[in-house]
């Protein structure tokens, strides 16, 4: 079953159906309501800011992926799969002899003191789906492996509610959607754009370079021409709220 959806991308995300029952076992808050650093510069300033706060802060190092559940519930299936090395033009033996475990050097990936996941959640399904593979992988030819950690991980002393909070709140994070990711893979002639409102006079944060920005009727202009126009959510008079995500049809 897992390795099908590898194969297929199926279902989209690794929290649905009979694989979500099994990899996901924690919250569904939906990937555009969870905080996003978009470095390691912002995550480290978060992680400063709840020091300065009075909030305990500890670095676990590498932990087993099984010991924190997920908070959100995009956990998309391609990009694991991609991380993994899993090529679908290839056999499946081939493909479970190729995968590979999480790094451990990457920026750090943080976790409420209930055990839920803030950010990181496509490495610890990474280091989640690799482990389930491994009987598979060393019933074949290339000898057996160990199971795989995941991290650096941060634990913040405050259970995963309250964290939600301050991180929506951050000036260090952002936010993320599926169309992100579909951008970061590379994925050839896409007809979408995901653009950031900013404070004061929207400004825009895509993620690929584009000359364009929003103008004061939230339409996106290129070039002299609008391409679009942007779609965000909305505060109680029916204005975009700053800082949240949009998504709108390059024509």
């Amino acid at each position: 079953m897992l390795i099908k959806a590898l194969d297929t991308k199926t279902p989209a995300s690794l929290c649905q159906g009979e694989i979500g029952a099994k990899v996901c076992k924690g919250q569904n808050i939906e990937r555009i309501d969870m905080p996003n650093f978009f470095s390691v510069s912002d995550m480290k300033a978060f992680i400063d800011s709840m020091d300065q706060k009075g909030i305990k802060t500890e670095n676990m190092g590498a932990i087993n992926p099984d010991t924190v559940i997920n908070t959100q519930t995009n956990v998309i299936t391609k990009k694991v799969a991609s991380m993994l090395g899993w090529d679908p033009s290839k056999s499946v033996q081939d493909n479970l002899q190729a995968i590979k475990p999480p790094p451990l050097d990457k920026e750090p990936i943080l976790c409420s003191n209930d055990g839920y996941i803030l950010d990181g959640h496509h490495r610890w399904a990474w280091a989640k789906v690799y482990n389930e593979l491994l009987p598979a992988r060393n019933a074949g030819a290339g000898g057996n492996v160990g199971a795989a950690n995941f991290g650096p991980v941060w634990k913040i002393n405050l259970n995963i509610n309250d964290l939600l909070k301050l991180g929506n709140e951050s000036p260090n994070a952002g936010k993320k959607t599926d169309l992100d990711d579909e951008l970061q893979l590379g994925k050839e002639g896409s007809k979408y754009q995901v653009l950031k409102l900013g404070q004061g006079n929207p400004q825009w944060k895509g993620t690929k370079p584009q000359q364009g920005y929003i103008d004061n009727q939230n339409q996106y202009v290129e070039n002299g021409q609008v391409r679009g126009t942007l779609t965000a959510k909305k505060d109680a008079e029916g204005k975009p709220v700053p800082g949240t995500y949009g998504i709108y049809p390059l024509q």
